[in-house]
């Protein structure tokens, strides 16, 4: 049975009197990708430490592809394994081409010199990271993203079966971060063995196959993404309030962190939305965090807009999955708009099943009424056979109905007073 690229049991790391890491135990198996993820002063990156043999433990063992790596050379540990550390000096002026080829010398010779095969690694490496039109740069001269991606290039230069990452896209934008992380996870699928520390959950949940929670130093949760990433583990380990959905087109954990308090605290104006699709969750946030009462409706249960009401706390009026709007929920609806210091109403998809909330709308009291909508235009996706639209045509006509941003909606609810109770 072939052993795991990594194994650790019972490490203990005790630095200046103060215990770092308490009996840790973690195993990485060959071409998986694991995460490590805890919130600051945890013990993440004193575990990579351990891991690349920088740090020695006061107790326990790290084993690399079976065997203690206390016995390995330094040169046999080079070729084991690589890293990626949090951060490097740049002391000398050193070209980065430089840089990159010194992630081949465990490979080399004592008299020998680059080969073709280590310029041909060492400009695959440059290419993968991004930085082969900075080859002839001194390092000295690089930004902290650039530079991150040297130490990246240097380490795919040096070809090991074990690549060990402490923080490493902390220093690079979002586009040059998924490149990254996407060629660390092809290389992982190749066989190679990857183990990151992350503080990006996102980024987290979608490109690692296991995930490790470190909280004081101890390993308190380990398992696959969409077990880890849960809200109450986020609550508990991170004191972090969020939900947790699953990305429609990756199925990975999305991480979306609650900003906002629950909205039946607030105290300013009254605000009814009505919204479906997906289409009212920002506006929600934004109402919310900008002091207002908001009510929504009438959404269907499985709509996402009412996931958002949901964890806000939001009143909601709301039917079962493809059913007609009932009358006790019209009446709710009729009511709501008669309390309502404003109305917002957004570009939503309408069918015959919600166009009843449109011509509720039209029939209600004098309330301003507000459309977000991003280009001036208030247009609705109609599917109704044009009812829909010649509702908003009409309440535009009469001047009661205003298309305004989403920042001039904001503002218009957060100063207005509420009027009603």
């Amino acid at each position: 049975m072939t052993p795991p690229s990594i194994d650790i049991s019972g490490l203990d790391v005790i630095i200046n009197s103060s215990r770092i890491l308490d009996q840790v135990a973690i195993k990485a198996g060959t071409g998986r990708f694991v995460g490590i993820i805890g919130p600051n002063g945890s013990g993440k990156s004193t575990l990579i430490r351990c891991m690349s043999r920088t740090l020695q433990p006061v107790a326990g063992t790290v084993l690399v592809e079976g065997r203690e790596i206390s016995v390995f050379s330094r040169r046999e540990l080079a070729e084991k394994l690589s890293v990626v550390p949090q951060e490097s000096p740049r002391t000398f002026d050193y070209t980065v081409e430089e840089v990159v080829g010194m992630g081949r010398y465990a490979h080399q010779g004592l008299l020998s010199g680059f080969s073709a095969q280590d310029h041909e690694m060492c400009h695959a490496a440059m290419k993968t990271a991004g930085i082969t039109h900075l080859s002839r740069r001194q390092i000295t001269s690089l930004s902290g993203g650039e530079w991150q991606r040297v130490l990246i290039a240097r380490t795919l230069a040096q070809d090991t079966p074990i690549i060990l990452l402490d923080e490493p896209t902390s220093h690079l934008d979002i586009s040059h971060q998924i490149e990254i992380l996407c060629a660390l996870q092809v290389l992982s699928r190749d066989g190679i063995t990857v183990v990151g520390v992350f503080h990006d959950l996102n980024l987290a949940a979608h490109f690692c196959d296991d995930i490790v929670v470190i909280s004081e130093g101890r390993i308190a949760v380990t398992g696959a993404p969409r077990d880890v990433i849960t809200p109450q583990v986020l609550k508990e380990y991170f004191n972090l309030d969020a939900t947790v959905r699953i990305h429609p087109s990756t199925g990975k954990p999305l991480v979306v962190p609650m900003f906002a308090s629950p909205c039946a605290a607030r105290k300013g104006a009254c605000v009814h939305v009505i919204c479906g699709g997906g289409t009212g969750s920002e506006i929600l946030h934004a109402l919310c965090l900008a002091g207002c009462r908001v009510t929504v409706g009438v959404l269907a249960m499985n709509d996402s807009d009412y996931a958002t009401a949901s964890e806000l706390n939001i009143p909601c009026i709301a039917e079962p999955p493809f059913t007609p709007v009932s009358e006790p929920s019209q009446a709710a609806l009729a009511a709501m708009l008669r309390k309502a210091d404003r109305i917002v109403v957004t570009p939503m998809p309408v069918g015959q099943g919600n166009l009843v909330n449109l011509r509720i709308l039209a029939g209600s009291g004098t309330a301003p009424i507000l459309f977000l909508t991003a280009n001036g235009q208030p247009e609705i996706k109609d599917f109704s056979g044009g009812a829909a639209s010649a509702i908003i045509r009409d309440l535009a006509a009469i001047s009661r109905l205003q298309a305004l941003s989403l920042e001039k909606v904001v503002k218009d609810c957060s100063g207005s007073e509420g009027t009603k109770p």
